[in-house]
């Protein structure tokens, strides 16, 4: 172990540091960030005159994550222009873009949405036609436009384009119900209610109060795409639309329940209202555990005056999974007594809140202690074994005393009682008397007691971080976030095979490896081997390294002392070999990409394909057996044939290469990815039922495709104009 320490120590002399930033990320306002995107964020400063700012950090609202842009608002910044560059933007998870001046997408965008980033663009001057990721963009102004056409599956109406499928679903409810008749789809909801369109999408249906009476099984067709619907407290009688896992309260009253079933309840049922039906139609069910849940209820209106005259289902605020109570709030509704029933339930319970009433103990054995109650109306007040009363509430003692053990162990928090710690720059929150949340960020603190970890699972949030705390730290705990630890005394001692370096231990042969790169790769001689690209670590065993864009050369045989590494990345680099103790790992790995470096064929026995390489210098290119080499690339033969076999078939694609018809993606040689969409396609081969299996994705929507077509696609049809078919 002390020569593995001297290695390194000589390692870190000999190779001293040529900068603060790895290879590919720029030094700004004294951090780290990927040169890519901020070279994207000068480009629209650059061709936006609006974005007066010189550095690229101060345009918008920004969110980076491992020194890469993942969230990027720029609304209402008066931008008239997005660069062709954006589709560089693979880290971000959100692009906010609303109520600017741009009136035209480049085709970059695509390379981000939908695949990596949502997009919101609603509120520009964007003329059709759009790029081919988008199938309409909705609320534009398009009064400029030369012209204007709905794209297909979609209808204008006042100028406006809406999905026909979602118009006819609200056609159908109007058809259906007598009290709305004479009023159009987009009417529906306006007296009461209200409809929400996002991109010519239906996406909120609020119809209370409306005395509807029925729901079109069509519904079911938009039902999951939907983020709010809404039909409670009209006259809807059971059986529902099967899609329904609630349909919120409905007055039953003059339903006929003559042949109510099990059968025709959802399997899930969720309502903070009340539960599907009413209660006149729960008792024709037959279901034991759902009459007990019922019972229950019904001890609490029993043992509480406050409850009187109240339907079991209408007491608090209930949730239901598979006819199962899984969710009980009763706060605040002058209880007194918690009935001993609610053990039979207790432990299915997510939630049971009885805070803010008048509930006195003993309580039942299952209920350890309730928070929050007026304790006024019970004369005197005890609190449960092993609680503690501080300031006339009930604490878990053993919860204090750990408190008292951190304050013991750090001076910074004398004189502090258990209740206090927290307050220079954190909190602390109980729930029935037992500790929920400790944060004790910046109080100085320079001990951690292993007493901890007693309660440590049972946390939901725990933070030590910017303290002065010192290894060793508690077993339970493996990121103790930032510390100051420069005046700690170096006693820290690691596991054999494991070194220190950063006050922390290391696996030895992981770090090795990140040393032998930093060794045998010229331009990158000078770095600190952990700030070598983006590196996770989990239990001081290297799991994810990520090496894209540092001009690496040559991996070391040593790869293979990686056993746990899962993901590898070394994308847009200058490998021209690889070694052969890569392969002992490959079937470790997650996730591998080697994609645009300089390798040439043939290679590695464990890798069928690497994705595409630059082999302008290779003697030859080399395809394996059953495989076409397309402009220097490999691709499986069969699924360039079914390629052949959509262009051969429909008359839109004439004049196509294989690898030009809609958004593909290729992993291994083999097709990933399909997308067909908005091609005008009339039939689908039926070969294309041998891929579909190896798809990620498939999309055929929004085309001219009629029946018969392949039993294999029917799931994923989606909407078709079928004007002209038979």
């Amino acid at each position: 172990m002390a020569l593995k320490n001297l290695f390194l120590a000589w390692f870190f002399l000999f190779f001293l540091w040529g900068g603060n930033c790895p290879e590919g990320f720029v030094e700004l306002d004294d951090n780290c960030y990927f040169k890519r995107h901020l070279d994207v964020l000068q480009d629209f400063i650059d061709s936006n005159t609006s974005l007066k700012a010189t550095n690229p950090l101060k345009i918008g609202y920004q969110e980076w994550t491992n020194n890469r842009l993942t969230y990027l608002y720029l609304g209402e910044f008066q931008i008239t222009t997005l660069p062709d560059s954006i589709g560089l933007l693979k880290d971000l998870n959100s692009l906010d873009l609303r109520k600017n001046n741009i009136t035209t997408l480049p085709e970059g965008l695509c390379s981000i949405y939908p695949y990596y980033s949502q997009v919101n663009l609603s509120d520009n001057n964007i003329c059709p036609p759009y790029p081919f990721c988008f199938e309409y963009l909705g609320n534009q102004d398009t009064k400029d436009c030369e012209s204007f056409k709905c794209p297909l599956g979609y209808e204008e109406i006042q100028g406006e384009c809406y999905k026909k499928s979602h118009i006819q679903v609200l056609q159908a409810i109007i058809d259906s119900n007598a009290v709305l008749h004479g009023i159009t789809p987009l009417e529906l909801g306006k007296n009461i209610g209200y409809q929400q369109w996002e991109n010519g999408n239906l996406t909120h249906l609020n119809l209370i109060n409306n005395q509807l009476t029925t729901l079109p099984d069509n519904l079911c067709t938009i039902y999951k795409n939907l983020k709010l619907f809404d039909v409670s407290n009209n006259f809807i009688c059971p059986p529902y639309p099967a899609c329904f896992e609630y349909i919120g309260h409905q007055n039953t009253q003059d339903c006929d329940y003559s042949e109510i079933s099990n059968n025709n309840i959802p399997e899930n049922i969720s309502d903070n209202s009340g539960i599907i039906i009413s209660q006149k139609g729960l008792e024709k069910i037959n279901s034991k555990k759902f009459q007990n849940d019922l019972e229950i209820l019904q001890s609490f209106i029993d043992k509480n005056e406050s409850l009187n005259g109240k339907n079991p289902l209408e007491i608090g605020k209930q949730e239901w999974w598979n006819m199962r109570l899984v969710s009980l709030d009763l706060s605040s509704l002058g209880l007194t007594y918690i009935p001993v029933k609610i053990c039979n339930i207790y432990s299915n319970l997510s939630t049971l809140n009885l805070s803010n009433n008048a509930i006195c103990p003993p309580y039942p054995d299952c209920v350890e202690y309730v928070d929050f109650q007026n304790k006024e109306a019970c004369g005197k007040y005890l609190c449960p074994d092993n609680f503690s009363e501080i300031d006339g509430e009930c604490y878990f003692a053993e919860h204090l005393k750990i408190l008292q053990e951190i304050i013991d162990n750090n001076p910074s928090l004398e004189g502090k009682s258990p209740l206090e710690i927290g307050d220079a720059g954190g909190m602390q929150n109980w729930i029935g008397g037992k500790l929920n949340q400790l944060i004790l960020v910046g109080n100085k603190l320079t001990n951690m007691p292993e007493s901890i970890c007693d309660i440590y699972s049972d946390l939901q949030e725990f933070d030590i971080t910017n303290n002065f705390i010192c290894p060793p730290y508690p077993s339970c705990i493996s990121d103790v976030g930032y510390q100051k630890i420069d005046d700690c005394a170096h006693s820290l001692s690691c596991p054999d095979g494991y070194v220190i370096f950063d006050e922390k231990c290391y696996y030895y042969d992981d770090l090795q490896v990140l040393i032998d790169l930093t060794i045998i790769n010229d331009d990158i001689r000078a770095y600190h081997p952990l700030l070598l690209g983006y590196q996770v670590w989990k239990d001081n065993r290297l799991q994810q390294l990520y090496l894209d864009g540092l001009n690496i050369t040559s991996v070391p045989e040593s790869i293979d002392n990686l056993d746990r590494l899962e993901y590898l990345n070394l994308n847009n680099n200058k490998l021209e070999t690889l070694p052969e103790s890569l392969c002992n790992i490959y079937s470790n790995l997650k996730n591998l990409e080697i994609t645009n470096n300089l390798l040439c064929p043939p290679y590695l026995q464990c890798f069928d394909f690497i994705g595409y390489q630059n082999t302008d210098s290779c003697e030859k290119s080399f395809c394996p057996y059953g495989y076409l080499d397309i402009e220097g690339e490999c691709y499986f033969e069969k699924d360039v044939s079914i390629l052949n076999d959509f262009i051969s078939q429909n008359n839109s694609l004439d004049g196509r290469q294989p690898l030009e018809i809609g958004i593909q993606k290729w992993k291994n040689m083999r097709l990933n990815y399909l997308y067909l969409g908005v091609n005008q396609l009339t039939t689908i081969p039926e070969s294309v039922c041998e891929i579909i299996p190896q798809l990620k994705t498939f999309n055929i929507s929004q085309n001219y495709i009629c029946q018969p077509y392949p039993v294999c696609v029917e799931e994923y049809i989606g909407e078709q104009d079928g004007n002209n078919c038979p």
